[in-house]
């Protein structure tokens, strides 16, 4: 009975709702209509905005501080002074003469005219310096940056060189629209 009973309540239900449906349209009486999702019209409903990245200013570079945007550092082999000790004479500036192979008598038993008796001679490489320009710098002090290549910049971490970052889309939270 309680079957029946709700059976002909829905019919009624129906009718009354097709029934005041239609008078409603005639009287230009709008039913609210069910939520609807509408996209988000800043991130065209992607969720996501590309922003210009505040780390680098949008230019996607940052200066090297490695060599502090100049491009170069002190040469590894010379320590920045251009110069290092004499490959033929250690940095001695003398040489072993080649006379008297260092005895300081030659082979008459005389005292070496080339060294004087002494048994070394200035290098002929350093001119009794010392040191010889370094080939690594080839005399300047500087190389070339390793970490930048010697352009005192490098890529942005933040936006990998791009100046642009992919953010969340601040009018719908990221979520590519809203119900409405």
């Amino acid at each position: 009975m309680l079957n029946r009973l709700s059976h002909y309540l829905g019919i009624i239900l129906v009718i009354l709702f097709v029934f005041c449906a239609d008078s409603c349209k005639r009287r230009h009486i709008n039913f609210p209509h069910k939520k609807q999702w509408v996209e988000c019209s800043t991130c065209n409903g992607t969720g996501i905005l590309i922003v210009q990245c505040r780390e680098c200013d949008g230019s996607g570079k940052l200066e090297c501080e490695d060599c502090e945007g100049e491009g170069e550092e002190d040469c590894a082999m010379c320590w920045g002074t251009g110069r290092r000790a004499c490959s033929e004479c250690s940095g001695k500036g003398l040489e072993q003469c080649s006379n008297c192979r260092g005895v300081g008598i030659d082979s008459w038993g005389n005292r070496c005219i080339y060294c004087g008796g002494i048994g070394y001679e200035e290098c002929d490489n350093c001119g009794g310096s010392g040191y010889e320009r370094c080939s690594n710098c080839l005399g300047s002090g500087n190389e070339e940056c390793l970490t930048c290549h010697g352009t005192g910049e490098v890529d942005c971490d933040n936006c990998n060189g791009y100046g642009k970052v992919r953010v969340s889309c601040w009018d719908c939270d990221g979520e590519g629209g809203r119900m409405e």
